[in-house]
């Protein structure tokens, strides 16, 4: 039988887990390469996504610009009623339909009501309280629906820019049983009725009238 020496046996054992251990260490490399790669190719992909919706999503724009008006004879003028505050339930009583002036609440977050579109019908007494503060109504009147008028009337609403006075959006738009029209355009003391939706006409009669009232306040 040979003679085989412990040291031989030894040698081998060391140089095969060395061997072992070099393998072990390569893999894991490649690991993190892979691992590095799929990342970068994630945060490239997240970064790209990001650009496209960035550069997809609308600026906001403004569907017209309030300059300085000369001609404020924009609709009819009415006489003005006196802006007395009244108290829920009373309801108001005024001289024409819809109101342009005259009784109205003075609620804390609801009269006046807040500037912008609403689906809802808010009551005239709330909403005489923002003509009172310089804002203009727009009032619709649909019973058989009109959702591409409504739709419309809140892009532009949302595109108004604000006021240079007070920086707020004096616009408010509201359902109301407009008599005769299905439209009607108030400000404190005007009133402008329209068969169809014209937003060159709101344009002039925003322009007009807006911040022409006893309260320059927002």
């Amino acid at each position: 039988m040979p003679n085989r020496r412990p040291g031989a046996k030894a040698a081998r054992l060391d140089a095969r887990a060395q061997a072992l251990q070099e393998k072990s260490a390569r893999i894991k490399r490649l690991r993190s390469l892979v691992v590095g790669a799929g990342t970068v190719a994630v945060i490239g992909l997240a970064a790209g996504g990001v650009a496209v919706f960035l550069l997809a999503r609308p600026a906001p724009s403004s569907t017209f610009h309030v300059d300085g008006v000369s001609d404020r004879a924009v609709g009819d003028q009415l006489p003005k009623e006196k802006g007395v505050h009244i108290n829920p339930p009373q309801k108001g009583h005024w001289a024409t339909s819809p109101p342009t002036s005259g009784e109205h609440y003075s609620l804390f977050g609801t009269a006046p009501a807040p500037w912008g579109y609403h689906d809802e019908t808010l009551p005239p007494e709330d909403w005489v309280h923002n003509l009172e503060h310089g804002g203009v109504a727009i009032l619709y009147n649909c019973p058989s629906g009109c959702s591409g008028d409504q739709a419309a009337i809140r892009r532009f609403v949302d595109g108004a820019p604000a006021e240079d006075k007070t920086n707020e959006v004096k616009l408010l738009a509201t359902r109301f049983a407009v008599p005769g029209h299905p439209f009607a355009l108030v400000a404190w003391g005007w009133r402008l009725y329209l068969d169809a939706w014209d937003p060159k006409i709101a344009e002039r009669f925003y322009e007009a009238h807006a911040d022409q009232a006893p309260e320059l306040v927002p």
